[in-house]
C-alpha cells in the first residue's frame, strides 16, 4: 500500500509535469512566488550573515526559480532586484565595503552575473520543453503518443478512483487501413491519418485526451463520463469520422470499442486499454463500421 502510494505521488508529482507540460504550467505561479518570496528571505539574510559568506550564491536560488519558471523578463526582474537590494542593504553597512566604487563596481557584476543566469535559463527551459514536445507527440498528426496518454490516463484513472468519479476509454481502428496504403499510396495513408485527428479532435471537449497509439490505432480518454455520455460522444466522434472520409473519397470505415468505468472503480490501465481492445475486435469480427460500448465493472481478480 505505502508503495503504491508512492509510486502515485511520483507518477502525479514528478511524472507528469516533466513529461506534460499543460501539467506543468499549473505549477509555475507557485515557483514564481516562491522565488519573490525567496527574494525577500535573501534581503532579510544578509544583514545578519558574516561578512565573508558570499551572499551573491544564495541570490542565486530565487533567481534561478524565477528565471526557470517565469521565463526571460520576470528573470530579468529578479536579477535587477537582487543586485539593487544587496546595494542598497551595503549602503546601510558601514564595513561592508570601503568606497562607493567599489560599491557600485560589486553591484556591476552581481547584475552581469544574475543578468546571464536569468538570460540562460530560459533558453535551457525552452530547448527541455521542446525535447519533451517530441518525446511525447507523434510527428506525423501532432497528437499524443503512447506515453504521453498513458502518463495521462493513469492520472485520470487515480483521479477517478480518489474522487469515485467516471471514467469512458475507447480505441479507434480504421478498417481497411491497408488497403489505402496499396491504393493510393503512403501520402494517401499519412493524409488519412492527419485528417483522423484533425476530425476527432475537433469534437472533443478540452478535458479530453486523444492519443495515436500505433499505426491506424487511436485511443480517446473521456474524464468525468459516464456510460451514456461515452456512448453520445462516441457515436459523434464515429459520425464525424465517417462523414469526414466520405467527403475525402477515403474508402474506410471505423472500428471504435469503449468501455466505462463506474465510479470508484479501480481498475489498472493494462486492464481497461485490453478491455477496449477486446470489444474494439468484437465489432471487427461482426462486420466492422460501428462501435460497441461496454461498461467495465470492477474486475477484483485483475486489480
Amino acid at each position: 500500500m505505502i508503495v503504491d502510494r508512492l509510486k502515485q505521488w511520483f507518477d502525479e508529482s514528478v511524472v507528469q509535469p516533466i513529461l506534460v507540460p499543460r501539467l506543468a504550467a499549473r505549477s509555475r505561479p507557485l515557483l514564481i512566488l516562491l522565488g519573490v518570496l525567496l527574494l525577500v528571505l535573501c534581503g532579510v539574510l544578509q544583514p545578519l550573515l558574516p561578512a565573508d559568506v558570499a551572499v551573491e550564491l544564495l541570490y542565486l536560488v530565487p533567481v534561478l526559480t524565477i528565471a526557470w519558471a517565469g521565463g526571460r523578463r520576470p528573470g530579468l526582474a529578479a536579477a535587477v532586484a537582487a543586485a539593487g537590494g544587496q546595494l542598497v542593504i551595503d549602503s546601510f553597512d558601514a564595513g561592508a565595503h570601503t568606497s562607493a566604487g567599489v560599491a557600485y563596481g560589486n553591484f556591476g557584476l552581481r547584475l552581469a552575473m544574475f543578468v546571464a543566469v536569468s538570460e540562460l535559463l530560459p533558453r535551457l527551459h525552452q530547448a527541455l520543453d521542446a525535447a519533451r514536445e517530441r518525446a511525447r507527440t507523434d510527428p506525423l498528426t501532432g497528437l499524443g503518443n503512447r506515453r504521453f496518454f498513458e502518463v495521462i490516463a493513469r492520472a485520470e484513472l487515480a483521479r477517478t478512483n480518489r474522487y469515485r468519479r467516471p471514467l469512458a476509454l475507447g480505441l479507434i481502428d480504421v478498417d481497411f487501413f491497408k488497403e489505402v496504403h496499396d491504393r493510393l499510396g503512403h501520402q494517401a495513408g499519412d493524409q488519412l491519418l492527419q485528417l483522423i485527428a484533425r476530425e476527432v479532435r475537433r469534437v472533443l471537449r478540452d478535458s479530453d485526451t486523444v492519443a495515436r497509439l500505433g499505426g491506424d490505432e487511436f485511443a480517446v480518454l473521456l474524464p468525468e463520463t459516464p456510460a451514456d455520455g461515452a456512448d453520445v460522444a462516441f457515436r459523434k466522434v464515429h459520425g464525424h469520422l465517417t462523414a469526414a472520409v466520405e467527403r475525402e473519397g477515403f474508402p474506410v470505415s471505423f472500428s471504435l470499442g469503449v468501455v466505462t468505468c463506474d465510479a470508484g472503480s479501480s481498475v489498472p490501465l493494462e486492464t481497461l486499454i485490453r478491455e477496449a481492445d477486446q470489444t474494439m475486435y468484437m465489432v471487427k469480427n461482426s462486420g466492422r463500421g460501428s462501435l460497441r460500448l461496454r461498461p467495465l465493472r470492477e474486475l477484483s481478480a485483475a486489480v
